[in-house]
């Protein structure tokens, strides 16, 4: 069964559970179990769904101001 139902908007219960445990792993301690540069970063969606797979970003890159003001904002420090 997938994660998420783009029909109805719902995330399956087993994405925060795998969030929650990944936030857990990385309060102990544990180093990033990938690195990864974000290009056309937007406000960082994607970056969302990669750190909730155990990454880390090293490196974000976005053009429009407007985006890049508002990705720090949310992300910042890398």
């Amino acid at each position: 069964a997938p994660l998420f139902d783009a029909d109805d908007d719902k995330i399956d219960d087993r994405c925060l559970v795998a969030y929650l445990a990944e936030l857990k792993r990385r309060a102990e301690g544990a180093p990033p179990r990938f690195r990864y540069a974000e290009l056309f970063a937007g406000i960082g969606g994607f970056r969302l769904a990669l750190d909730a797979l155990g990454g880390r970003c090293a490196f974000a890159s976005e053009i429009d101001a407007c985006a890049a003001a508002t990705y720090e904002r949310i992300h910042w420090p890398l």
